[in-house]
């Protein structure tokens, strides 16, 4: 079976606490590590870390799990349980599969398919994406697309930071009389003010490093800005928190969140924390009149919604096996002919060595092209039946040539 080659860690395996050691290690930093001859990508996001690759690269599986370790300072025996590897059919599933959101922590997410965009953009500008990757990246957008467009999948709009905001309903009930806010104003802190402002909040406030991006959330949302310089004061005005930063180090502890809500006469408050590595400290949560979600918690809460999702999920599965099958079948031909060609040109070489032994004449040159053609028909129309498949071609070459035949590697 030909095809590329997944590895990588996701939230459906990896705990949190391994995952966010791993997001240490920037998707630059992994694939300017990875030599030059290997076509790659990288996708790195807050819930999974995956290095795609072109058809029987063996240097990624062997070697991607000590350069996480290295990179990361995860021993390499603790990191293995958590990688998984996909290979030929099932790496291109895989991959399509992701694009489609459909291993998303929440299923139809939107953003996934920006990221792997942007990854294989950036994979393709360094000149890392040899032709087959490079097709199996474009064909793996156009699933996304038409799972996005074709179903009822990405309709909703979900998100992470909207199923936080659904949490925050869920706890404290009717949102407007609750105070919101946002750390944070990258993407998903938007998408969460939004679905926060759509859900009648009260006051929305938006605090980061960067008072000007600050600023232009909270124009979208009617809501406040500050710097960060103002955190904790903001804490103690706030009963839904909602946090999303590139943060190196938790910005939010126990102790800065003892004296938050002293400050707020321990009136409760949810934490909701989008950030990996996480903006919360875990021992936050062992505060009376906190509730913090993070990641890990988040999935539980997804989780148990997609029950009710599972019949239009089967239709984007479709639209992915679908294209899987045509992927491979366009994958499995492109290595059928690749492999005939090199029949073809065995022949040849042995054709040449018999014309220098009779002298080269016209009459032999004439008959021993005419001998090759007719041999080399009838293998040549039942190397294009699907029927056919390339592992038996390979075997019928290796038998004829007694060489290995080589697998193309660029299609």
């Amino acid at each position: 079976m030909s095809g590329g080659f997944v590895i990588g860690l996701d939230h459906h395996k990896a705990p949190l606490e391994l995952r966010e050691r791993v997001a240490a290690v920037s998707d630059d930093m992994l694939l300017d590590t990875i030599p030059p001859h290997v076509s790659a990508m990288v996708l790195s996001t807050c819930n999974r870390y995956e290095v795609y690759t072109a058809p029987s690269e063996n240097w990624c599986a062997s070697m991607v799990p000590y350069l996480l370790s290295e990179r990361s300072g995860i021993p390499v025996d603790e990191l293995r349980p958590a990688l998984y590897q996909r290979h030929g059919k099932d790496a291109i599933r895989h991959g399509f599969a992701v694009a489609a959101s459909l291993e998303s922590m929440v299923v139809g997410e939107p953003q996934i398919l920006g990221q792997m965009k942007t990854a294989f953009l950036k994979s393709r500008t360094a000149g890392r994406t040899d032709s087959y990757l490079s097709r199996y990246l474009e064909s793996a957008l156009r699933v996304g697309k038409r799972v996005r467009h074709e179903t009822e999948l990405g309709k909703g709009k979900l998100s992470v930071a909207s199923v936080g905001v659904d949490v925050a309903k869920d706890i404290f009930g009717d949102l407007k009389n609750c105070s919101v806010l946002l750390v944070g104003a990258g993407d998903m802190c938007e998408a969460a003010a939004l679905h926060a402002k759509n859900k009648k909040a009260g006051k929305i406030r938006v605090v980061n490093r960067t008072l000007s991006k600050a600023q232009v959330l909270a124009e979208k949302v009617s809501g406040e800005a500050y710097a960060l310089e103002s955190l904790e004061d903001m804490l103690a005005k706030s009963d839904v928190v909602i946090t999303s930063t590139s943060s190196e180090v938790p910005l939010m502890t126990k102790a800065m969140m003892s004296r938050v809500l002293k400050a707020r006469k321990y009136k409760p408050m949810l934490l909701v924390d989008l950030a990996v590595p996480r903006d919360v400290t875990a021992d936050v949560e062992e505060l009376d009149g906190v509730y913090v979600y993070d990641m890990d918690a988040l999935a539980s809460v997804v989780k148990a919604s997609e029950k009710k999702r599972a019949d239009i999920m089967k239709d984007a599965w479709q639209i992915v096996d679908d294209e899987t099958s045509s992927f491979v079948t366009w994958s499995e031909s492109r290595q059928k002919v690749h492999m005939m060609s090199h029949l073809r040109g065995h022949v040849e070489e042995v054709r040449r060595e018999v014309l220098t032994k009779l002298g080269g004449t016209p009459e032999a040159e004439e008959a021993t092209r005419l001998f090759m053609n007719t041999l080399l028909h009838k293998p040549s129309k039942a190397a294009q039946s699907a029927q056919v498949e390339t592992t038996d071609i390979e075997k019928i070459i290796e038998f004829m040539t007694g060489d290995k035949c080589p697998r193309q590697k660029e299609l």
